[in-house]
């Protein structure tokens, strides 16, 4: 009986994984390194383009001496469906901290023009095997989450996920 039980809730399980719909962003990885030569992937603009001129303090960075190079970007996230006819912003900052680290932050927050992000939407970073390293999710009247800042390694990659309910966007990165 116990075995009848384990298999029907194995059946269940992947059942279950079967209806979670997942949409990548781009097939290939964006390359955090070429941002610091000014060479951006489709869809990553300034956080001035996508929050407006208002918000450039939006991003939490700490303050960085002059030849540490910091970049800044952010991109438009349609999780597929109206979530409150809201679409969400993913920020990504980057510091060189030597020739082989990056520091990195990722956030994420409202379009410009609302104040909160949709209750329970998670933003998670992934293994380049796609173990969760990281995870937030926004409750009631946030206005933005972020991950912690970690350091990455020239060659690393990874991957930033955005959920709500049973929809997934993810993009994947590579130092």
């Amino acid at each position: 009986m116990l075995v009848a039980d384990y298999s029907a809730a194995k059946r269940r399980t992947a059942a279950t994984v079967g209806q979670f719909r997942q949409t990548a962003f781009n097939q290939t990885a964006v390359n955090l390194r070429r941002w610091f030569d000014e060479v951006f992937e489709s869809g990553w603009q300034t956080v001035e383009a996508i929050l407006g001129t208002n918000q450039k303090n939006l991003i939490l960075v700490r303050q960085r001496t002059q030849d540490q190079a910091n970049v800044k970007r952010a991109k438009l996230i349609d999780l597929g469906m109206e979530v409150g006819e809201q679409p969400v912003v993913l920020l990504i900052a980057i510091t060189q901290e030597n020739e082989e680290t990056v520091s990195i932050l990722v956030q994420l927050r409202p379009v410009s023009g609302q104040t909160y992000l949709p209750s329970q939407i998670k933003l998670i970073m992934l293994s380049g095997s796609s173990e969760a390293l990281q995870e937030t999710q926004s409750r009631n009247q946030d206005n933005y989450i972020q991950l912690k800042r970690f350091q990455c390694q020239a060659g690393d990659s990874f991957s930033i996920q955005v959920a709500l309910d049973e929809i997934s966007v993810t993009e994947d990165f590579v130092v």
